[in-house]
């Protein structure tokens, strides 16, 4: 046995998915596979029931589990004590985004400034539902996280780092466009297009439709987004996006003009998304981890 194995464990059993969990901890499945293969022999039982497509924890894993959480905690927190002590940090940065968007421009400076900064540290953001997110950093699986749907849970602070408009994105040849600005109400009747692998945008829609008093007819529900702008050209869809990244991209390519894409306000003023950064509170957090989130926050004009 070895801690490894029993991090690739909780892993899975957090995700319910050999997949899943490999993608998360960035290692080939078949690695995590032979982990899991691995403990059950050393254990005598399996672990897990195959439900469908998920696994699930049996007794025998449950009680696993509840031992081992301890165990992890402890050895995360003693690896963190460790490297504050090398003169030059190295080792691993590991933070979640739930924040939806392809490649928002802060993102990138924010890890290019990292890279540049501390070139022997790896640095890994993983795109993780907010669920998974919060989960993951109780656990230690992450320095700290970034979202734009808070979870409330104990010991997990947020601290607001800016809010963006939010809009939508449509076809030029929609009759939408006739209008400068539309309401919430307008697209009562409209099919919505997400990108919602992961990230809090499908939550974000849900929210905003059922403030007007409808829920959204949601048409297509993909894992990539750069198609969305793609299907949104040739339908009638809509799809939300924020004024910020709208006009990123737009300057980035022509993506934009020369599929006929455009974007319109909404004028509920309330139609707005507030990003957060979230770190576990009454609990060491490492040198490294605080210089990266004090410069976060410079970025934001907040005080560290």
């Amino acid at each position: 046995m070895n801690i490894e194995a029993l991090e690739y464990f909780a892993t899975v059993a957090k995700t319910g998915s050999i997949t899943k969990a490999a993608y998360f901890l960035g290692i080939s499945q078949p690695a995590v596979s032979r982990a899991i293969l691995s403990l059950e022999d050393e254990f005598g039982f399996m672990l897990f029931d195959r439900i469908g497509k998920y696994l699930h924890l049996n007794i025998q894993g449950e009680i696993v589990y509840k031992h081992i959480s301890d165990v992890l905690e402890n050895y995360n927190e003693l690896r963190a004590r460790l490297s504050d002590m090398n003169d030059v940090p190295k080792g691993e940065m590991k933070a979640g985004l739930s924040y939806s968007g392809n490649s928002p421009p802060w993102l990138v400076e924010i890890m290019l400034w990292f890279i540049e900064n501390y070139p022997d540290v790896k640095l890994r953001f993983q795109q993780m539902d907010p669920s998974q997110l919060v989960d993951s950093l109780i656990s230690h699986e992450i320095d700290f996280g970034i979202s734009s749907l808070k979870i409330e849970r104990p010991n997990v602070k947020w601290v607001d780092l800016f809010s963006e408009e939010m809009g939508i994105m449509l076809s030029v040849s929609h009759p939408l466009v006739r209008k400068d600005i539309v309401s919430l109400a307008d697209m009562k009747d409209e099919q919505f297009l997400l990108y919602s692998h992961n990230s809090d945008l499908k939550d974000f829609t849900v929210d905003m439709c059922k403030s007007a008093g409808f829920y959204p007819q949601i048409k297509v529900d993909i894992d990539t987004p750069e198609l969305i702008g793609e299907i949104v050209s040739k339908t009638q869809g809509v799809s939300f996006i924020s004024r910020d990244q709208y006009d990123y991209l737009k300057e980035q390519s022509q993506y934009f003009f020369e599929r006929g894409l455009t974007f319109r306000r909404i004028s509920e003023g309330y139609c707005m998304r507030t990003c957060s950064l979230c770190v576990l509170d009454n609990h060491y957090i490492r040198k490294l981890t605080w210089v990266y989130i004090n410069y976060i926050f410079e970025k934001f004009g907040l005080a560290g």
